[in-house]
């Protein structure tokens, strides 16, 4: 095994003395500061089943190397074939999903789950199905963009501290800066006016405004004239906000050595191609909208282009670390990062130190926003109504229409047959009391519980309902009725804040643990 730097052996230590007390935990640790490195190490000192999950061929690519070059055993699930059976097995979330809904059981035999780039929602809907394992979660930047209705007129922005009970977190980036870890980031904004800037629904840049911004004639001007003053010969990336945007670079940069890469007008095939054409070019220039945030190794990266706005920290911070790496290849001491698009404004810069515990559940209300959705390519959040990524141009799939009552079975008591009827409170026992509304919503929780655990519902049945989100339609209409009174009660006391969706998940997970004996 390759011998741990300090700083991640202390985080292992960390992360291992965690484990027996905590389900699932998050660990944080910047961009190049060694988290696969890291997670390599812990699943061979605990030396059981475990399930590895990511998100990209580039991230699966990476974890099998890791494994290989440190002489340990890992197989791989292909599109194709069944599940090896080696102690340690990594698999793309898609491709495992698709194998998990027509087996429920098949996950069970793995004690510890690792998720790589954790921030990104997707892994979630595997967890369900992995009822002996602790989830141990691996990301740079542990906080969210995308934000939930929780009653009629405000939202919620999502948290890693709904899903993830603990977090571990590593040196920061100016540390491992400043011990030659990471490069430092010299940065450069490029004036520009960025005021036709519009926020959609999901609280991100609008593509139609970035459209008009980052492909206006002044613009491109600007860009050019940054380029061969900044960056002229030097390894470069570009960061766009679209497919469309890549295209008219593509133009302006046609007399230098540029390639572009996206998800709609790329077959995956050419990736390895692009990345290696890159890797062994000094004076490129690599053209990418929403495909190389992550799972991403070309160390020698001089210079930082974000052509384009973001509202996500987390996009922003992956962006610039990708140039953040350090390299034996040539000398390199800092990478150039000209923002082109007001994001230092709005983040601070990739070195800022940042409090990522108070990020990971620091949760802020706003009033109403449409609907979002997440893309299941690269974790961008955007209005609901949309049918394509704006980020990576990956189509959305097509929702299944559900008839609630054709869907979701009746439960049955006592080998009878009812209607799923709701469990009740009296709002006026916790005013008397002077309770807060925190310890009611926290009595009508356990009477959902009991109540579902009392129902005779076989296992197969309560996860098809809670994957298809039949018992969320159902709950919309027995249970937040009940949530609103309280929350909206005047005479009842402040406590803790309680999000609707996380409330919901969490009647279903404990009643699913406590009536099916998961731990």
């Amino acid at each position: 095994m390759k011998k741990l730097r300090q700083y991640q052996q202390e985080m292992l230590d960390e992360i291992l003395e965690a484990i027996p007390i905590h389900k699932k935990i998050c660990c944080q640790l910047s961009t190049g500061g060694g988290k696969t490195v890291i997670f390599t190490e812990m699943i061979n000192k605990l030396n059981d089943k475990t399930l590895i999950l990511v998100d990209s061929i580039d991230l699966l690519n990476q974890t099998v190397d890791t494994f290989s070059k440190n002489g340990l055993d890992i197989g791989s699930l292909k599109a194709v074939g069944k599940l090896p059976n080696n102690k340690v097995v990594v698999a793309m979330v898609s491709t495992l999903y698709n194998r998990v809904k027509k087996n429920i059981n098949l996950l069970d035999q793995f004690k510890f789950c690792v998720v790589d780039e954790c921030h990104v929602w997707i892994f979630n809907k595997i967890f369900t199905y992995l009822i002996n394992a602790k989830i141990i979660g691996f990301t740079a930047t542990p906080v969210r963009l995308k934000r939930y209705k929780i009653d009629e007129d405000h939202t919620a922005l999502e948290v890693m501290a709904d899903v993830y009970d603990h977090i571990v977190i590593g040196k920061p980036i100016s540390w491992l800066i400043k011990n030659a870890y990471l490069v430092k980031d010299e940065n450069r904004q490029l004036d520009f006016d960025y005021s036709g800037l519009k926020t959609d629904s999901s609280g991100e840049f609008t593509a139609e405004s970035m459209r008009k911004v980052f492909q206006d004639e002044k613009y491109q001007k600007a860009l050019r004239y940054n380029y061969e003053k900044y960056c002229e010969g030097k390894k470069t990336m570009i960061f766009t906000a679209s497919t469309e945007t890549n295209a008219i670079f593509a133009e302006l940069f046609i007399d230098k050595n540029v390639k572009t890469y996206d998800s709609v007008n790329n077959n995956p095939n050419e990736r390895d191609q692009v990345i290696d054409w890159f890797r062994n070019s000094e004076d490129a220039i690599l053209i990418n909208t929403g495909c190389f945030t992550k799972g991403f190794d070309v160390c020698d990266v001089e210079c930082i282009i974000v052509a384009r706005a973001t509202k996500s920290l987390a996009l922003w911070i992956q962006i610039v670390g990708r140039g953040a790496r350090t390299t034996k290849k040539k000398y390199k001491d800092s990478v150039l990062v000209i923002d082109g698009g007001n994001n230092i404004n709005e983040h601070g810069i990739f070195s800022l130190e940042r409090d990522w515990k108070k990020i990971f559940s620091d949760r802020k209300i706003k009033t109403i926003i449409e609907a979002t959705q997440e893309c299941e390519s690269c974790g961008f959040t955007f209005p609901e109504v949309e049918k394509f990524c704006p980020n990576c141009g990956e189509k959305v799939p097509e929702k299944e229409n559900l008839d609630i009552e054709k869907e979701l079975k009746l439960f049955e008591i006592s080998g009878q047959k009812i209607k799923l009827l709701p469990p009740k409170i009296d709002i006026n026992y916790f005013i008397d009391k002077g309770a807060t509304d925190y310890e009611a919503l926290k009595v009508l929780q356990e009477k959902w519980i009991n109540f579902l655990v009392k129902s005779e519902i076989k296992q197969n049945d309560f996860l098809f309902h809670k994957n298809k989100g039949t018992f969320f339609k159902r709950f919309d209409v027995l249970l937040k009725p009940f949530y609103l009174e309280v929350i909206k009660c005047a005479l009842l006391k402040k406590g803790k804040n309680v999000v609707y969706k996380s409330y919901c998940d969490k009647i279903l997970n404990k009643s699913y643990d406590k009536k099916y004996g998961t731990n």
